[in-house]
């Protein structure tokens, strides 16, 4: 059976998809955040995303931002200057 992810944000959509997929004999499971989607995509298998086009920017820019805030964590850049 397969098993399907959508990350839509729109509450009315989620359980448009929802009702759609699931009676057409698949899983589905609904995230509205991109956290929950990565952690998702971590935890379990699935064989299709659907991922609302408008959201990919959303998903991009938070994830280029983690990566900053690493960066600049490890880089000691908070630090104070000490003379």
């Amino acid at each position: 059976m397969a098993r399907i992810l959508v990350y839509e944000d729109d509450e009315s959509l989620s359980i448009l998809f929802q009702q759609i997929i699931t009676s057409s004999g698949r899983i589905c499971k609904v995230v509205s955040t991109p956290q929950e989607i990565s952690s998702e995509a971590q935890t379990a298998q699935y064989d299709m995303f659907l991922i609302d086009m408008q959201n990919i920017l959303h998903i991009l820019v938070l994830n280029v931002l983690a990566m900053l805030m690493i960066l600049l964590e490890k880089s000691n850049i908070y630090s104070p200057i000490q003379s």
